[in-house]
């Protein structure tokens, strides 16, 4: 099961309909979501230290979950039957074994450069698809990645954000981040809110060598500038590239049901290749 990191982990907004705010607190934050030029609904529900998404993606078999008090997330698949659960550990750890092969993939990428197209193909299969070239060309052209930050904040549907660009010869992003404090949730989904952002943060932070392979690869002192969570979201620089929009948030009438993980489905582990 493959996952591209991509910065988009999004949907927020608020609670009550004839209960108590102490009953719960239910908060949806609601986006469009433009994938092929195609726009569809993206929701971020909060409740009772939880978030997750539904139709992740526009896959409407596909759900996000986010935990609070564990910090774990998980992607789940209801199509494959399966689920791969992450954290800010497990992306620094996969992070920190890309480095230790990196030196070995670099000089097998080069090495495979001189052979013949049947030697390559037969030494993709022993490495099990190894993309080597593909990772040696990321890796060369994520050197050039610059991050600038606005001066000037914007404002998107009434919440203040910071506007960012990150450009390399291999990607660009616009994206506009805000304080989760800016969505004036109910306390305790401000605080799951709060959480969510932190954990995406520290597996940005954390990704390294990850992110460097996919093309994006800047300096600590860049990363720790990227703080908030995302309010405008655009890859590329054409109409076709996928682009997210913060449209506003509303209060939930009734509780929300956070997707749950069947027993009988199977774990599956993040995988580069």
């Amino acid at each position: 099961m493959k996952y591209t990191p991509i910065p988009f982990f999004l949907c927020v907004t608020s609670f009550l309909s004839g209960l108590s705010q102490d009953s719960f607190a239910a908060s949806t934050l609601e986006y469009r979501l433009k994938m092929s030029g195609n726009p569809i609904e993206q929701r971020l529900e909060i409740q009772n230290g939880r978030a997750w998404i539904h139709g992740l993606g526009g896959e409407p078999e596909m759900d996000l979950l986010f935990d609070a008090e564990s910090g774990q997330w998980a992607i789940i698949d209801r199509k494959r039957q399966s689920y791969t659960a992450f954290s800010e550990k497990s992306v620094r750890h996969l992070s920190e074994q890309l480095e230790l092969v990196a030196p070995l993939v670099k000089g097998l990428g080069e090495q495979m450069g001189g052979l013949s197209a049947d030697q390559r193909q037969q030494w993709g299969r022993l490495l099990e698809n190894v993309p080597i070239e593909q990772i040696n060309r990321l890796k060369t052209t994520a050197k050039k990645t610059k991050l600038a930050a606005a001066a000037k904040p914007q404002r998107i549907a009434g919440i203040e954000c910071r506007p960012f660009k990150v450009d390399s010869s291999a990607t660009h992003l616009d994206f506009c981040l805000a304080e989760p404090s800016a969505f004036a949730l109910p306390e305790e989904d401000a605080r799951t809110l709060a959480r969510m952002t932190e954990s995406s943060q520290g597996m940005i932070q954390n990704a390294g060598s990850l992110s460097a392979h996919f093309g994006v690869s800047l300096a600590a002192k860049d990363l720790t500038k990227i703080a908030g969570f995302p309010v405008s979201f655009r890859e590329g620089e054409s109409k076709s590239g996928l682009e997210l929009q913060f449209l506003g948030a509303k209060n939930a009438a009734k509780p929300l049901h956070a997707p749950d993980i069947p027993s009988s489905f199977h774990q599956e582990k993040i995988k580069l290749w």
